[in-house]
């Protein structure tokens, strides 16, 4: 078994101690200095037993919690819940950056059925044919929601590739540097350049839900938005949830990292 930096030093001091007194005696010059050396060997002896309370050093601080997983947010330094830029540390795919994103047990988008949408509806079309309609909680989240709309309406989000995947959580898209690839170093800082006003809305982010990602939890979005695949409580009240998907949960489940978003409009 490997001695502790304790046990070592008294060793090493014993050895020296007992070879000056050895030399000494085969070599007359030694013994002056080996008077000197009796002190030193017992100097080092005392300070060694002065520690023997533990045989190892004392464990290095581990205070300070691991890189959270985030929430959709917009700056890639950000370990907050949906931001524009998120990274999970588990199992992500995303090609950019994260309240929490553990797994949670998934639940189908018609729990949030006592939540009454009235708010336009979205057709989102990605590159291979494949679409999925969204609606918006214009009820709950106005200012948010007109946000949204009046950016689709400019034709923002077309052309922009989904940069965030992490299964079980989220689907993340909107930032206009991943028109270029999801490759760029700046995908998840992107925005419109337009802050929207933070509000949380009513529907619990759940499975199907559509939020706005931000820099943290109580602050506005800009652009970004994100499709939940799973359900993540830890992000109700922090997160502006402004709608749900209504039709194609499926197509949405099946995105993967760089995918384009080829257009994006208000359909009846």
């Amino acid at each position: 078994m490997a001695l502790g930096y304790r046990e070592a030093a008294i060793q090493g001091a014993l050895g020296r101690y007992t070879r000056t007194i050895v030399d000494k005696k085969r070599n007359p010059e030694l013994a002056r200095r080996g008077r000197v050396g009796s002190v030193l060997g017992g100097l080092l002896i005392a300070l060694a037993l002065s520690g023997c309370g533990s045989s190892e050093p004392e464990a290095a601080s581990t205070s300070g919690s691991t890189a959270s997983t985030s929430a959709p947010s917009t700056d890639t330094t950000s370990t907050t819940t949906p931001s524009s830029d998120t990274t999970k540390t588990e199992a992500s795919t995303t090609g950019g950056t994260t309240a929490n994103t553990e797994a949670m047990p998934t639940t189908t988008p018609e729990a949030t059925g006592d939540v009454k949408l009235t708010g336009p509806k979205i057709l989102v079309s990605l590159d291979g044919g494949k679409s999925f309609t969204l609606q918006l909680d214009t009820a709950n989240a106005p200012k948010s929601s007109a946000g949204i709309e009046a950016l689709v309406k400019k034709r923002f989000y077309d052309g922009t590739r989904v940069h965030r995947v992490e299964p079980g959580f989220c689907v993340q898209w909107g930032d206009p540097y991943s028109k270029n690839g999801v490759s760029d170093p700046r995908v998840g800082t992107g925005g419109s350049g337009n802050t929207l006003p933070f509000e949380p809305g009513k529907l619990p982010f759940v499975k199907g839900v559509l939020g706005v990602a931000s820099k943290g939890a109580g602050t506005g979005g800009d652009g970004q938005i994100f499709v939940m695949t799973g359900d993540s409580p830890s992000l109700n009240g922090g997160y502006a949830a402004i709608g749900k998907v209504v039709k194609g949960m499926d197509v949405v489940e099946a995105i993967q990292v760089g995918d384009k978003v080829t257009s994006m409009k208000i359909v009846p």
